[in-house]
């Protein structure tokens, strides 16, 4: 049986959210649970999980795709010889948006259950899985993610603060929260008038007597 892949609505005000890093490629199979894919908004990283069992029959939109909430962004079937009926995608929004009360549901079953909690330590199941890959112990990473959440981000700073495994550097393109924030500060810098205090200050006295401390101290 086909089951539809949704852009999930994480937010009162959020219309549209931009695709992620796909985890399954298409034929992969798929278990309940497992997470599928990240989804970015203008304020956070998020990780959607499967609610059906089955493999990835077909991907809809790519990585960085930007899509309107509730829209189907790839189907979970029970083998890939099933073949898939596909609506417009403004008739099924139409649709999803007079369900919307029965969504809001599993809309909030996403966000609940991407944050497990191991011996009371919030991880995302994309951190817990590349920490124990890395052989990292959780208890020692400190969360950055809402309410100290541990992120994947978290996990890969740890790694390298270690000194076991070095990132090269490298171009990031601005999206998602860091595109806001960068137009955010252009514009203020840009719009509102700024001004600078500047004072001079005598240090002549403070020198000398830090220099007989140390003597002193010598």
């Amino acid at each position: 049986m086909i089951k539809e892949i949704i852009m999930p609505k994480l937010g009162q005000t959020v219309e549209e959210s931009t695709v992620g890093k796909w985890l399954k490629k298409e034929g992969d199979k798929v278990e309940k649970g497992d997470v599928l894919l990240e989804v970015t908004t203008d304020k956070a990283t998020l990780e959607v999980e499967s609610f059906a069992k089955g493999v990835l029959r077909k991907i809809i939109h790519k990585e960085g795709d930007v899509v309107p909430v509730l829209a189907v962004i790839g189907y979970i079937a029970g083998s890939m010889d099933e073949e898939i009926s596909e609506k417009p995608q403004e008739h099924l929004q139409e649709e999803r948006k007079e369900e919307d009360a029965s969504i809001e549901e599993p809309i909030q079953e996403v966000q609940d259950k991407s944050v497990i909690e191991e011996s009371r330590i919030k991880i995302s199941p994309l951190a817990k899985r590349l920490a124990k890959e890395k052989g990292i112990d959780i208890t020692k990473v400190s969360g950055t993610g809402p309410g100290g959440r541990i992120v994947k981000e978290d996990v890969i700073v740890f790694k390298d603060a270690s000194g076991s495994e070095k990132i090269a550097a490298k171009t990031i393109q601005l999206k998602g929260m860091r595109k806001v924030i960068a137009k955010r500060l252009q514009q203020s810098f840009q719009t509102i008038p700024h001004f600078y205090l500047s004072t001079e200050i005598d240090m002549t006295e403070c020198v000398k007597i830090s220099r007989k401390i140390i003597k002193a101290c010598v």
